[in-house]
């Protein structure tokens, strides 16, 4: 599995993705399918531009990931 951090441009955390892929294209898949849910919410305000994104994403085998819980561990 490949893990793919994705931020916007101003350096906000957009989320963390994930697939099976093993091709160069994941990387312009995702600009490209943020690029198209832009272009929807452009369309109609009321789309969600990351539900958008996300249903786009999973069309090409991407799908968002979720961190279950943070653990904190002592290393010194």
């Amino acid at each position: 599995m490949r893990l793919f951090q994705v931020i916007d441009q101003y350096g906000d955390d957009v989320g963390l993705f994930a697939t099976e892929r093993k091709d160069n294209d994941i990387i312009t898949d995702i600009e490209n399918c943020f690029t198209k849910a832009v272009e929807m919410v452009n369309l109609d305000p009321t789309i969600d531009i990351y539900d958008a994104a996300e249903t786009y994403l999973e069309d090409k085998g991407i799908w968002r990931e979720f961190i279950e819980e943070n653990v904190i561990v002592e290393t010194v």
